[in-house]
């Protein structure tokens, strides 16, 4: 099937019978890139998966994943209805827990993610602010940025609250700066440098320094902005990190 597709109906998932199961297909199949593994978390057959891949190419008339020795990926048309297919799905799951809790749309529930410095400082002062006549429900969620953005792309949380950096950019996803997060640097009392009231970045790059792990969350790392700023300053061709 050509990738360019004809243009779809407004109608075309009733005239052809999609179902919800065709979508979770796309969804675990784009998680798993493997037929075999996708069968085995639906609970069917590889020949199952690959006869129900084949009915919703045939409905959006379009090559939705590619297989190839590595595992079976998803094309650009592909990648389109797996997201709208999260969305959908995500939708779902929302609408359950919504019912679940007793508390039905007269009251709106906003769903946030936070991580853990957000939880600490800046979510309790954004509750205190919320008008008292509000009727929203705030329902918070802790966890790291790996495990909430992907919940945010799949409409299960309402929005993501951390320190994000480029790695995180989605075009499907509107990003807006609260502030400004200043870093400071601590050392000891007895450093050579603690009673100066004022130093150049001359000064503090003739001494170790102590940074945090370079594998660290999809955020804004200060591990490469710190080596960039001693570059910019002090007109040096490189700086050396150790893990």
């Amino acid at each position: 099937m050509a990738d360019d597709a004809p243009a779809l109906r407004p109608d075309w998932y009733l005239r052809g019978r999609l179902r919800l199961r065709h979508l979770r297909l796309l969804v675990v199949l784009d998680d798993v890139n493997h037929v075999g593994e996708a069968a085995r978390q639906m609970a069917t057959t590889q020949p199952a998966i690959s006869k129900m891949l084949a009915e919703i190419e045939k409905l959006v008339g379009a090559s939705l994943f590619t297989r190839t020795s590595k595992g079976t990926f998803p094309t650009a048309r592909g990648a389109s209805m797996i997201r709208h297919a999260r969305w959908v799905l995500g939708d779902l799951d929302r609408m359950g827990a919504e019912w679940s809790s007793g508390h039905l749309p007269h009251s709106e529930t906003i769903r946030a993610g936070v991580n853990s410095s957000t939880a600490a400082f800046l979510m309790p002062h954004a509750l205190i602010a919320l008008p008292q006549w509000s009727n929203a429900r705030v329902l918070i969620r802790e966890g790291s940025i790996e495990a909430l953005l992907p919940d945010v792309q799949n409409r299960k949380l309402d929005l993501l609250i951390a320190r994000l950096g480029p790695d995180t950019v989605d075009p499907d996803l509107v990003q807006d700066v609260l502030g400004d997060e200043p870093m400071c640097v601590v050392a000891s009392a007895n450093h050579p440098l603690a009673g100066r009231t004022s130093c150049t970045w001359q000064e503090v790059t003739t001494f170790p320094w102590v940074l945090p792990p370079s594998r660290q969350p999809r955020t804004s790392r200060p591990r490469p902005v710190i080596p960039a700023a001693w570059r910019r300053a002090c007109g040096l061709g490189r700086v050396s990190l150790r893990p």
